[in-house]
């Protein structure tokens, strides 16, 4: 090595690590013989003044430990191994780590498990890690300052500064980003060779001075690299290439295991085979191959960043009120109302006592029939707060649909507005309950809906409807006293009582009715508000687009906020892009709430206004599956940070898929996210047993986020949980080891053409990157001979332009399989959906069976 060599890589270092911007103290762990220690170690930190601190004359974890309190360490070096041990050493002893900036591990490649580990159980704010040879002069490849997500987790960082890196085939071609070959570098840290061995010399550095680096290594188009194995480990089994750092990474986040190393043994059939030494956490538990073929199937568990709360809806909302009481709650500006989490809490009690009075009692359903706006959000929270179960009810129900939901879940009061646009909500209740035209408020007694006794009426002036009490009347009736019995009631609420009824969407028939707890709202409410970034900035303002009666707008919208001391911000009582659009501007909202429906009409308003919308920090899509070009579009036409997804059903209370902080562009295109926290998900064919990774099937899921169970249908809750608690999503998916899965369709809408089986959705995202196409939905269709046949129902941006088959036949020309390709195209200017933005396709459907032609 030499002296420019050694002095270069140490500057280099420092800088990454951040020595120049203030002074560290380092926990050296590695041996002083060793480049790591010399480079790392003693050159970087001479670079800026830097104090290294020797724990011991050798490697001991808990020596490690005091030297970092003792000492005041702001970063720690060692290599995967001793951090391993440093990490069982605090699990073991519950030794109380202090925060440290920065872990740098290097000498050898380290699990994506074992980085989240030194992030979660060390303490670590910056997690870092480097990768090189001696023969380089210690370090090739390095984290950048801000990395994090993917490609802390799944690379060794980025090509160091004046370095050239290439990766070769075995004949020194240079292969295509992506693919693994071995690591060749160039650079100023070259060896100047091995002393007194001109030969190894001459096979390790070629005429052009690339040092060949042994390693087998995957070479991304941004300078992030990431090592699969080394050349000569390389395991060649039935013909098949097996990197053995791939299956080290996958069984090192076996809660079982502390440590993972395969190599390959001798096999008479397949030439060579896997063997798998393991070392385990507790030395007293035992594992043998079933229990690590079961670990290797479609089953992920993520055991989530923070605990779980035990409060119901109630003390999470006065939290709010006593963290953040002068911060605006909601912002409805089409009602211009401005509230915060104060005057909420004060209004929310005033209205709760007053169901008190008005006879109602913990346990009873209240239905809540309206659109966006502070009586949603206000009731919402008033029954929950009174140990009552809201049920939020969808303001495009007709007559009939509104009395299947009365009686549903036996409904006791109805809150409503007088009315919504062109409809009279006084004049529906009244064909569906006649007898309120002449009944007493609260005494009413109707033979349709035999539970109903009250129902309260928000109207504009103070007239007074028959049979009915005044919305506003709610903040005065109970006095003050009762009022203030509200706070020392929320201890005798149970967390795991029900707090809402939502009904499923009707996409498929008739509504059935998820009873939810205060448990499941709360924690899947503060999981999410994890993921959205809300616990480093606590000012923001979300724009909601989705309605509030949807668990979207319950969970990730009302209850989320008040987690955080986000502003919601309704730019209207139902949606309309161009609203949203002068909402955002108006309230500078820096996040934005919707389904894809709704981000292709906001998307096309902004293409066609020209607006300008101010900095947006995350928008997060939900409620059905978002197509890739919707995702970019998103980013690029409205100007967004982060594009985050989410997916869940009603049944799991909102969210159980979620977009990463720092995710990367793969991910977020082609992925609804990594499992949320604190659940556990399985996919399974048609037997109920799991599947391989990569492989579709149903997606099963087991969490805090389950629901009680379907309301007065125990027949419906049985076939929807299979034993054991695992809840039946209905969703055809494709689970990965590393957490994230996708969705290829409903197990109902999967299309059987000819024995083929086809995922409407792989085609919907296809055709919607047609120049001319705003939004496709796919349906199977009748056919004599093929079974069933695929009809497009394609939505233009230009309405008045026109699509046929023979166009988009040559449109999906070579691209994807023939028997993919629609057999039936229609284009619509508008497509059925429910209030909440999910297409109804059997409405699609039935479309089609009446216009074959």
């Amino acid at each position: 090595m030499h002296h420019y060599g050694f002095v270069n890589n140490g500057i280099h270092i420092a800088v990454r690590n951040e020595f120049d911007r203030s002074l560290h103290r380092i926990c050296l762990q590695v041996p002083l013989f060793h480049a790591y220690a010399i480079v790392v170690g003693i050159m970087a930190a001479l670079t800026h003044g830097t104090t290294l601190v020797l724990p011991d004359s050798g490697y001991n974890p808990l020596q490690s430990l005091e030297a970092i309190v003792k000492e005041k360490c702001t970063t720690i070096y060692g290599t995967p191994t001793m951090y391993v041990d440093l990490i069982k050493a605090v699990r073991e002893t519950n030794f109380q780590m202090p925060a440290v900036e920065q872990a740098v591990t290097g000498g050898a490649s380290c699990s994506p498990k074992l980085f989240q580990d030194i992030r979660d159980v060390l303490r670590v704010r910056k997690p870092k890690t480097v990768f090189g040879m001696t023969e380089a002069s210690a370090i090739l490849y390095q984290s950048l300052f801000n990395d994090d997500g993917d490609e802390l987790l799944n690379t060794v960082g980025h090509v160091t500064d004046h370095y050239e890196a290439k990766v070769v085939d075995s004949a020194g071609n240079t292969v295509p980003f992506g693919t693994p070959g071995e690591l060749w570098v160039r650079g100023y840290g070259t060896m100047l060779g091995y002393w007194n061995d001109p030969k190894k010399t001459k096979e390790t550095i070629d005429v052009d001075k690339w040092l060949r680096t042994g390693d087998q290594f995957v070479l991304r188009a941004d300078g992030y690299g990431k090592i699969v194995g080394r050349i000569k480990e390389v395991i060649i089994r039935g013909g098949e290439n097996i990197f053995p750092k791939e299956i080290e990474d996958f069984l090192n986040a076996h809660p079982k295991i502390l440590e993972t190393h395969c190599i390959a043994v001798p096999d008479e059939r397949m030439g060579e085979e896997v063997c798998a030494y393991v070392r385990l956490k507790d030395g007293k538990e035992q594992l043998d191959l079933s229990e690590i073929r079961d670990y290797c199937l479609s089953y992920h568990r993520c055991e989530g960043k923070y605990p779980m709360v035990h409060r119901n809806l109630g003390q999470h909302l006065e939290l709010a009120a006593e963290t953040f009481p002068n911060r605006e709650a909601l912002v409805s500006l089409h009602e211009a109302k401005r509230l915060t989490y104060s005057t909420v809490l004060d209004k929310v009690d005033r209205m709760a006592a007053s169901l008190f009075q008005l006879g109602l009692s913990k346990g009873d359903r209240v239905g809540i029939w309206a659109p966006n706006g502070a009586l949603f959000y206000l009731s919402t929270l008033a029954v929950a707060r009174a140990g009552m179960i809201s049920v939020g009810i969808n303001p495009a129900y007709q007559v009939p649909e509104l009395q299947y939901a009365l009686n549903k879940v036996g409904i006791k009061a109805l809150i409503a507005p007088e009315r919504y646009r062109s409809r009279s909500f006084y004049g529906m209740i009244c064909k569906v309950v006649p007898e309120l035209l002449t009944s007493h408020p609260e005494k009413l007694k109707s033979s349709a809906v035999p539970s109903l006794s009250t129902v309260i009426i928000d109207v504009d002036d103070k007239r007074a409807l028959p049979g009915t009490i005044g919305y506003q009347d709610l903040l005065k009736i109970a006095p003050k006293q009762e009022q203030a019995k509200i706070s020392s009631l929320q201890s005798s609420i149970s967390p795991d009582s029900g707090v809402n009824l939502q009904f499923t969407s009707g996409t498929t028939g008739q509504p059935k009715a998820a009873l939810l707890s205060h448990y499941n709202f709360v924690n899947n409410a503060l999981t999410v508000g994890v993921r959205n970034g809300f616990e480093e900035n606590r000012k923001h303002r979300i724009c909601v687009q989705n309605p509030f009666f949807h668990v979207f707008g319950m969970v990730v919208g009302i209850t989320t906020a008040a987690g955080y001391g986000c502003t919601l911000v309704l730019p209207g009582p139902g949606f309309k892009a161009e609203e949203s659009v002068q909402a955002i501007i108006k309230e500078k909202c820096n996040v934005i709430y919707g389904t894809p429906t709704m981000y292709v009409d906001l998307v096309n308003k902004v293409r066609e206004s020209g607006a300008k919308l101010p900095p947006v920090d995350v928008a997060v899509t939900g409620g059905a599956p978002c197509a890739p070009k919707l995702f970019l579009d998103i980013r690029d036409v409205l100007g967004v940070k982060q594009v985050k997804t989410i997916y869940g059903l009603t049944e799991t209370t909102a969210v159980c898929f979620q977009t990463l902080p720092f995710d990367s562009e793969e991910n977020i295109l082609t992925t609804v996210g990594h499992l949320g926290d604190h659940w556990e998900a399985k996919v399974v064919d048609s037997e109920g047993n799991m599947v391989p990774y990569g492989t579709p099937g149903e997606l099963w899921m087991r969490g805090y986020g389950n629901m009680l169970g379907y309301w007065g249908d125990e027949a419906k809750t049985k076939d929807t949980f299979a034993e054991d608690n695992w809840l039946k999503t209905g969703d055809q998916f494709v689970l990965r080891e590393d957490g994230y899965g996708k969705i290829v369709g409903r197990i109902k809408e999967m299309v059987i053409r000819g024995g083929e089986n086809i995922y409407p959705k792989e085609i919907e995202d296809f055709l919607n990157s047609h120049p001319k196409i705003l939004e496709t939905h796919c349906v199977g269709v009748p056919d004599e001979r093929m079974g069933e046949e695929i009809c497009a129902f394609v939505r233009l941006r230009d309405s008045s332009q026109t699509m046929d088959r023979a166009e988009l036949k040559d449109f999906c020309q070579g691209k994807i399989a023939h028997f993919k390709v629609p057999r039936y195209v229609r284009v619509v200017e508008q497509l059925p959906r429910t209030t909440s933005g999910k297409i109804q396709k059997f409405k699609l459907l039935e479309s089609f069976l009446n216009n074959k032609d």
